[in-house]
């Protein structure tokens, strides 16, 4: 998550992972810096979270889709968020994987 602290915004698509819950102490610092930097997130998911953290905007997958795990794009990267315990990422460092992930994300985001 210490990556997502050195970019302008990130998106986040499926999952109700609640880092919060897991690394508590960790989250609040993080949260706060990210806050402090202005970093932007555009949350797409299933259940819109009610305790809305400053620069996130949210919204609804279309009806029908259901993505359980997390995934984070940022920068070059992606970071799959498996939702099972213990709770284990997959970071794929790729530019053009990171591509496709952000387009796949825009055309959701528009619908």
């Amino acid at each position: 998550m210490q990556e997502l602290l050195n970019i302008k915004e990130f998106l986040v698509l499926g999952g109700e992972i609640r880092f919060g819950e897991y690394l508590s102490i960790y989250t609040k610092h993080w949260a706060e810096e990210r806050e402090r930097k202005k970093i932007y997130a555009r949350i797409l998911s299933n259940v819109i979270n009610k305790t809305e953290w400053k620069y996130n905007q949210h919204k609804k997958l279309p009806k029908g889709l259901n993505f359980p795990s997390s995934t984070l794009i940022f920068g070059d990267q992606i970071a799959i968020v498996l939702p099972e315990e213990p709770i284990r990422i997959i970071l794929i460092n790729s530019k053009q994987t990171a591509i496709s992930y952000k387009s796949e994300f825009e055309m959701l985001w528009k619908k």
